[in-house]
């Protein structure tokens, strides 16, 4: 309703919709220490209801606001609440099997996704209270010790990348549990001390937090099998599920700096012993005859060995099951709900550089067709792209994979030697046919823009000048290198066939045969002579040109916690990356917020670094000395250029996502260094 609308008369003496919402609001401050909490349906009246921050609400998750019409609006809200009540129900349900696990009251969980974190954040408090630990709430994630390292050193990455080309059904697989799992088992001996930023009591408390909610699995699962009434059944099964989200989003919490007990130093902790445990388990899948690919703190991708799906789905069944029975992997619960993706065949450089052969539906589609995500194809100009996909790469993984998949039983090794040996000369006469359309196309569009500037200057009137300048930024579009965020400097080679044969050389190199890395090289040689460039020539050599900005960032929906490269990482919209895991957007402003505190971060390091003896390695105390006593020369600790470089990469993103602050504050760093 409107403050507007004609005054009525409501409940017999309260007048008008601001007379309402003062009387409801005074009524709701009076009674406030009866009411254990208040469920909020739909409020658009915040600021006139303060009452509903001084005692416990829970906000149900309608995000539509409803229109109603002023004289009808008691049927409205009747037809409303009778669509919206259905779809309420299991949020309600869920949320109360939740307040049941937790032990907490269902309203003191304010927050929609968040209440997990709200759940966590109160069950570790109790542990550290019975701890005798202090809970400490300020702006900063720690009390001031004297000791920034751990503070700046937010991002903690271990991963393992494996470049190649893998011909077997490869699988990707989640591992949401592994956080709990770690903690569960940790070593308590590499913390506490004088040289330890974090305390026993506190790890020792999440070791404890970890081992209530395993417990409580299994004593829900118990229940769950001996109960017989279908009401309680169902009531066990939505506080089974609760429990399950809280181990799943067990990493999120530990690492989202929105929860109240987040601490760098015990992420640092938790995140090392979960390396250990990675390792141990990416040890166990090459022992059990997989190749390792790409592994993460969340995910990992695993090559089988095997070319049939028949086959691979036995050796997947063999590792659940493995998995299952060993007492150090027990605890991760591995199934088939864990798998994202499988492929029958992916060519693999890193996290944003893949193609391969998608398996849906327990099958390869026919016909055989490659998803891909190359971030190095998209630096290259718009006009060669679709060339590189569907006659470059594309034409040598779908070849490759449709004669493994016509000969399953035979020596996968040899036979793909074999298949190399014929494909190869005909691929490279498409190479050469591809390379050659491309420089002809250049050449003649090229031909073209001199002709018009020539027929503009015979001319000389301002309308031709202007299409001589429309058709060149069409040019421009076409066969420039595009603007990509992260990459400062772009390829300074000149020549868009040289680049087009350098990248995809790079993909090529990936296959580890011996005999195929002989004939590639082969073909690189005779693809330069085709260009007029040197084999040997340092310009014809790859290099990476783009400057990565990682943030860690927790998924809003499904909580999942990962390193995201903003320069590279998928995005729906300016501003909006998507969640790898459930495709859900990251918020707008929260990651420009953490974007900011990176930047903000780095310069303070690089303004209050140490200065050094290069010599002796003694820190400088005067300042006007320009020489040590040694007579070694001062250096900084930290290299400006390469804080130079970081500071350009974000701006390079603040720009096409449109983050005004953020690039007003970059802007202004670069200008003062």
């Amino acid at each position: 309703m409107d403050d507007k609308e004609p005054e009525v008369t409501v409940l017999g003496s309260v007048k008008g919709p601001a007379g309402f919402f003062a009387t409801l609001d005074k009524v709701l401050k009076d009674k406030r220490c009866y009411v254990p909490g208040v469920l909020v349906v739909q409020s658009n009246k915040a600021k006139q209801l303060t009452s509903l921050q001084l005692m416990p609400s829970c906000f149900a998750p309608i995000t539509e606001d409803q229109e109603m019409n002023y004289a009808t609006w008691p049927t409205e809200m009747t037809q409303w609440w009778a669509a919206e009540l259905p779809k309420l129900e299991d949020w309600w349900a869920q949320r109360l099997a939740l307040s049941r696990v937790a032990r907490l009251p269902v309203c003191s969980m304010a927050g929609t996704w968040q209440c997990d974190h709200e759940a966590l954040d109160a069950l570790y408090g109790r542990r550290l209270r019975a701890a005798n630990c202090v809970l400490w709430a300020s702006e900063r994630a720690r009390p001031d010790v004297g000791d920034e390292a751990v503070e700046a050193d937010v991002v903690h990455v271990g991963r393992t990348n494996a470049p190649g080309a893998y011909w077997s059904v490869v699988y990707e697989v989640q591992l949401p549990a592994l956080c709990v799992a770690a903690v569960r088992r940790a070593n308590m001996d590499r913390v506490g001390g004088h040289s330890s930023t974090v305390g026993k009591p506190a790890l020792r408390a999440l070791r404890d937090l970890a081992d209530h909610l395993d417990k409580e699995g299994h004593a829900l699962g118990a229940q769950l099998q001996n109960e017989t009434d279908p009401a309680r059944k169902d009531a066990l099964a939505r506080e089974q599920r609760a429990l399950g989200h809280l181990v799943n989003n067990f990493y999120g919490w530990v690492a989202s700096p929105g929860s109240l007990l987040q601490d760098p130093a015990l992420l640092h902790a938790v995140e090392s012993e979960m390396r250990d445990m990675q390792r141990e388990l990416l040890q166990d899948l090459k022992r059990n005859g997989c190749e390792v690919i790409f592994a993460d703190l969340t995910r990992v991708l695993f090559a089988t060995g095997k070319h049939s799906l028949e086959q691979a789905e036995q050796v997947w069944q063999t590792l659940v099951e493995g998995f299952g029975v060993d007492e150090r992997f027990k605890a991760l619960k591995v199934h088939d709900d864990h798998i994202l993706k499988r492929w029958c065949g992916l060519v693999w450089l890193d996290a944003v550089n893949y193609a391969g052969v998608p398996v849906a539906d327990g099958k390869v589609a026919e016909p055989v067709y490659i998803e891909y995500s190359l971030n190095l194809v998209d630096q290259l100009p718009a006009a060669v792209r679709m060339l590189f996909y569907n006659k470059a790469l594309g034409k040598w993984i779908v070849q490759t994979m449709k004669y493994v998949l016509q000969h399953p039983g035979d020596d996968v090794k040899k036979a793909l030697a074999e298949f190399h040996k014929n494909f190869l000369p005909g691929y490279g006469k498409g190479l050469f046919n591809v390379v050659t359309k491309i420089q002809e196309s250049l050449d003649k569009d090229m031909a073209q823009l001199a002709d018009r500037k020539e027929e503009a200057l015979a001319m000389g009137t301002k309308e031709a000048v202007e299409s001589v300048q429309k058709y060149q930024e069409k040019l421009s579009a076409k066969w420039d290198l595009p603007d990509m965020p992260g990459v400062i400097e772009k390829e300074s080679c000149g020549s868009v066939t040289l680049q087009f044969v350098k990248v995809l050389y790079e993909f090529l190199r990936v296959e580890r045969d011996a005999q195929f890395q002989d004939k590639v090289r082969k073909l690189r040689r005779d693809l330069l002579q085709l260009v007029h460039e040197r084999e040997f020539d340092p310009r014809c050599e790859f290099k990476c040109t783009n400057t990565p900005v990682e943030v860690q960032v927790a998924c809003p929906t499904c909580a999942l916690v990962e390193v995201v490269d903003v320069t590279t990482h998928d995005f729906l919209a300016p501003g909006l990356w998507q969640c790898r895991s459930c495709n859900a957007t990251y918020g707008r402003e929260h990651l420009e917020a953490l974007l900011l505190e990176i930047v903000d971060e780095q310069v303070v390091r690089w303004q209050t670094q140490e200065i050094v003896c290069k010599k002796c390695g003694q820190t400088r105390h005067d300042l006007l000395a320009q020489f040590c006593h040694c007579a070694g020369q001062f250096v900084s600790t930290i290299d400006g250029a390469a804080v130079k470089r970081h500071l350009q990469a974000v701006l390079s993103v603040a720009q096409p996502h449109h983050f005004v602050d953020l690039e007003q504050r970059v802007s202004m760093y670069l200008s003062l260094m």
